[in-house]
């Protein structure tokens, strides 16, 4: 019988330490029997644990655990989670009943004790009743029960289609999601981005998404470990495949086989969103169209841009009416580098824009990477159209988020 996963929450406001036990945790052995919910900013905990959530092991650091007792809407909530705090001294923790570990030695030692205290609450019987509950708690992945499928595609490159896509996945992630981000694009240069804390390029498995579609036509999907075809982008907390996959190999993914992947993706209930970043391909836009939940279209106020933009909405018009209608009631048209007025218009009269997003100039900076998701504006611009258009991911509706 497959051992049942360990749900934990994990609260720490230092990204560093964040970072390795994210690291840690999904290169050894406890990513098999443990589950992890990450949040590194306060408000956004603050958000989660008014939502009274249910874990096998809430760990959190002493100053926040401190600021959520002090607080009306969240101390009555303590009481029904199992704390595990992280603190070096122990001594200034004034809650009864609770363990505590030093943050800073051997993270095999540190998450071995948070095992036995997550072990210690479940077979004491006080906060899971039975087997069946602790079953649902840990294939519970959000509050709808399934994965969404995000689509972010264009007509063409250089618009900011990747900007977009990263920014989403950042923004689930930091929500406390657990994302996907897989860039079907042909000419993908997000390998650039997958450096580790300290700026140095990640390794990736050899050959490893070529031996995943090879083992999907071979074998049970249920037998396929997302662990050992995927890896880590750690800027984003999100996981995607190798970035060295040939060529050859792109061009001949059919949408029978991205639905497949997308299929076990979600079937391994290990995330909460996949977000995927499309080309122009009109093969990949078609499955990405037909597997999505929500698809967002980005353009440009250019002129060459708005035109490929409309030719391709021609053609499934014309040669797939049904992809067509999915794409109409999916999709979203988000122009990007809006500048405050437009200058070109479509001669379609279906179409409208349903969001503007402003130019971020420190996008991709590789020696500034901390600056990537600091524009105030962006931000700003990025929260009202995830509210508007993906509410169910916004931080505004945690009720429909968690």
């Amino acid at each position: 019988m497959r051992r049942l996963k360990q749900d934990w929450v994990v609260a720490l406001p230092d990204k560093q330490l964040v970072e390795r036990l994210i690291d840690y945790w999904k290169h050894s052995k406890y990513s098999e029997v443990l589950q992890l919910r990450v949040f590194s900013q306060w408000d956004t905990l603050w958000q989660y644990v008014k939502l009274q959530p249910e874990c096998r092991l809430f760990v959190v650091d002493l100053d926040w655990l401190n600021q959520l007792e002090a607080d009306v809407e969240t101390s009555h909530i303590l009481s029904k989670l199992n704390i595990f705090v992280l603190t070096d001294d122990p001594a200034l923790l004034q809650r009864e009943g609770v363990s505590s570990a030093t943050p800073y030695q051997p993270l095999d030692k540190l998450f071995e004790q948070g095992l036995r205290q997550g072990s210690a609450a479940y077979e004491g019987g006080s906060r899971y009743s039975s087997d069946s509950q602790d079953i649902n708690q840990g294939q519970r992945i959000s509050s709808s029960g399934a994965c969404r499928v995000v689509t972010i595609c264009s007509s063409g490159g250089g618009i900011g289609k990747t900007t977009l896509a990263f920014q989403i996945a950042h923004y689930a992630a930091e929500m406390g999601n657990k994302v996907f981000y897989w860039s079907l694009s042909a000419h993908a240069e997000w390998d650039l981005f997958t450096l580790s804390s300290d700026k140095n390029p990640i390794s990736f498995p050899t050959n490893s998404f070529s031996q995943l579609l090879y083992s999907l036509q071979r074998m049970r999907t249920s037998d396929l470990d997302p662990s050992t075809y995927t890896v880590s982008i750690p800027i984003l907390r999100a996981d995607t495949f190798e970035a060295n996959i040939p060529q050859a190999e792109l061009d001949a993914l059919t949408g029978e086989r991205i639905e497949q992947v997308i299929h076990w993706l979600k079937s391994s209930k290990r995330y909460d969103i996949i977000v995927l970043d499309v080309d122009a391909n009109l093969t990949r836009n078609k499955a990405a169209i037909q597997i999505s939940d929500q698809l967002l279209w980005v353009i440009a106020d250019d002129m060459v841009q708005m035109n490929k933009m409309e030719r391709c909405f021609n053609y499934w018009q014309s040669e797939a009416p049904s992809c067509y209608e999915q794409l109409l009631m999916k999709g979203k048209i988000i122009v990007n580098r809006y500048m405050g007025v437009m200058l070109n218009r479509w001669q379609r009269n279906d179409l409208s824009v349903d969001c503007y997003l402003p130019y971020i100039p420190q996008w991709k900076q590789l020696h500034r990477p901390e600056q990537w998701f600091s524009s105030a504006v962006y931000q700003a611009a990025l929260e009202e159209l995830i509210h508007t258009h993906l509410p169910w991911l916004s931080r505004r509706g945690w009720t429909n988020a968690i």
